[in-house]
């Protein structure tokens, strides 16, 4: 299952290869990318319930490496 987050504010290229390296090395994650120009985090996990922890980790990872950047859910995404 995937969610997309919306960033408050665009993440530059430089904070989205941190942000990527260290959302993928996160043990419950499965996949994290930023996609719409830098203006969205898709996260993908296994399970439903592995995205609490997941999240929790990714506030603070992209707090850290964007001087406080926040973002919000918007939507969910279904693959077949």
């Amino acid at each position: 299952m995937t969610r997309e987050y919306a960033f408050a504010k665009k993440v530059t290229e430089e904070q989205t290869e941190q942000i990527l390296k260290e959302g993928n090395e996160l043990e419950k994650a499965r996949k994290v990318e930023i996609v719409n120009d830098g203006m969205a985090l898709d996260v993908t996990v296994e399970e439903t319930d592995d995205f609490q922890v997941v999240m929790e980790r990714l506030v603070n990872i992209v707090a850290r490496l964007t001087g406080g950047n926040t973002f919000s859910f918007t939507r969910h995404i279904y693959h077949d």
